[in-house]
């Protein structure tokens, strides 16, 4: 995982999941904390490699 950008509450990270069974795929995530540092949205994207 790579630690994309960081803008206010809200993060980018990408990273490649694996399957056993399937194939590798390229994530996308967007994260976004309260001020608890609770996390209150949670997007993902992916792509088969």
């Amino acid at each position: 995982m790579a630690l994309l950008a960081v803008n206010g509450d809200t993060a980018a990270i990408e990273g490649t999941g694996r399957h056993k069974e399937l194939w590798a795929f390229a994530d996308l995530w967007t994260v976004t904390f309260d001020k608890n540092a609770k996390c209150t949205i949670f997007l993902r994207w992916n792509d088969q490699v």
